[in-house]
């Protein structure tokens, strides 16, 4: 009787090392059980298979290689059943440096990031707002909110990280899934539990996970600040009670202020001019005109659409002035599309209008920013079709290793989940779901998101994406 594993465990050393500069803990459980498919009195002892197996997660686009080789194991024969179960497993853990949270750089090094936006950037300002407006200590604060990553609310609505989370941030955590494989006469049941550091091809910015610009104590604004707010829109009328993009603005300058008592005037011009501008903001303006007026004509929607983007385009330059030189912009998604506004529709299809509104503002938008970049010596933008990459997710999830692209993991198919309307039951695996609620996108779908934001190419994200802008200086 003889089992071969070297090549299991050289596979899975192999996996590990792969990739340097990351934490990475790999818990490896290898059953491998062996079953005739058919009746035989002897199984040739000559017999063995070779198993290589790649094994790649939708959710975090890592990969985990695996070379098994096994022999078969001879039965006398009188025996009718090969049964044969082999249990064992490989603990495989490698540290150094890296698992030490990621330093801030310091000095010319240091990009900083600013956030604005909507509750698809928000990491948790809300809950510091005014609940009367019932847009503050909200849903986003009670389970099953948080449940993925930090194992309990903190005001972000989505399962676990959002998307400036990963982007600001390169310590990555996400759980790979079971694979099972079969090969001719024998089933092979490999189960992984992998812990590993999903943003190894991606170094991001490296700045500590983001706290609410919001949050009491200290924060260390050399390397940014988060501003955004749920329900939030670039007007300030929208859902009044959030933080507008005006009020996210005036908050900056704060910063600014701050920045310049502790640099001084030049080095807190030459960091502004280093920093990227993350913006996911207009959804929210969208989806307040179409509930005030659904039966608005084109032309109106079109007035409105002109609105947004002049406030917005104005906000821009503002910006500018102050010394923001590199915009990296989220457009507006398929509004007509998420769970909430689905499950409006007789049959369940997209709600047309406020995704055609969408599109709208993106031409507009886009038309602004190569507007901006042809007036503002310097001024360096990106725009990254979130609108098409969210739609594709949603039409065709099989192919971005998701099963439900329409209904929410948590409220089903309406999508209203947590708070005090809204349900606690959960599906049993978000990160199979592209939406966590009727809005808000999965930890998972956010971590595709934020890659392509950070690296994509240009059919998604252009003419830079944030990675060329982080490397501008």
């Amino acid at each position: 009787m003889f089992f071969s594993f070297f090549g299991g465990v050289l596979g899975g050393w192999g996996s590990v090392t792969r990739h340097p500069g990351c934490t990475r803990e790999l818990l490896l459980s290898l059953g491998v059980a062996a079953f005739p498919l058919q009746h035989q009195n002897i199984v040739d002892p000559a017999i063995s298979a070779f198993l290589l197996g790649v094994i790649q997660d939708q959710s975090c686009s890592s990969s985990v290689s695996l070379s098994v080789s096994a022999m078969a194991i001879p039965l006398p024969s009188s025996s009718l059943l090969l049964s044969a179960l082999i249990l064992f497993s490989v603990l495989l853990v490698t540290r150094g440096s890296h698992n030490i949270p990621p330093q801030m750089p310091t000095g010319k090094q240091l990009v900083p990031l600013f956030v604005f936006g909507d509750s698809l950037f928000d990491p948790g300002n809300n809950n510091y707002l005014n609940s009367s407006t019932g847009m503050g200590m909200g849903q986003a604060t009670t389970w099953p909110y948080g449940e993925t990553f930090f194992k309990h609310p903190t005001g972000r609505l989505s399962d676990g990280r959002i998307v400036p989370d990963f982007i600001g941030h390169n310590e990555t955590t996400l759980r790979c899934p079971s694979l099972y494989y079969g090969i001719w006469s024998y089933i092979i049941l490999i189960n992984f539990q992998v812990t590993q550091c999903c943003g190894c091809a991606a170094e991001f910015f490296r700045l500590p996970l983001w706290k609410p610009y919001l949050e009491p104590g200290q924060h260390r604004f050399g390397g940014g600040a988060n501003f955004a707010s749920g329900g939030a829109g670039v007007l300030t009328e929208t859902h009044r009670g959030t933080i507008s993009l005006r009020g996210q603005l005036s908050y900056f300058k704060d910063v600014v202020k701050t920045l310049k008592r502790q640099f001084g005037e030049v080095e807190t011009k030459n960091l502004m001019g280093r920093a990227v501008y993350l913006i996911s903001m207009g959804g929210n303006d969208y989806f307040s005109f179409y509930s005030s007026y659904p039966n608005a004509t084109r032309s109106s929607q079109k007035q409105f659409v002109g609105i947004v983007t002049r406030n917005l385009t104005q906000i821009l330059e503002e910006i500018y002035n102050i010394g923001g030189r590199k915009i990296a912009f989220q457009n507006v998604g398929a509004l007509g599309c998420v769970p909430i506004n689905r499950a409006k529709t007789v049959d369940g299809s997209c709600l047309e209008e406020l995704s055609a509104m969408a599109r709208m503002h993106n031409l507009a938008l886009s038309r602004s920013l190569e507007n901006l970049g042809r007036r503002l010596p310097g001024f360096k933008y990106s725009i990254f079709d979130y609108y098409h990459a969210i739609l594709d997710r949603v039409n065709r999830p099989k192919k971005y290793g998701f099963t439900n692209g329409t209904s929410a993991c948590c409220g089903g198919k309406t999508g209203m989940c947590g708070g005090k309307m809204g349900s606690t039951e959960v599906c049993s695996g978000p990160s199979k779901y592209v939406w966590f609620d009727g809005g808000h996108t999965t930890e998972a779908c956010n971590w595709q998101l934020a890659k392509l934001i950070w690296k994509g190419k240009t059919d998604v994200v252009r003419p830079y994406n944030v990675k060329q802008l982080y490397e501008l200086m």
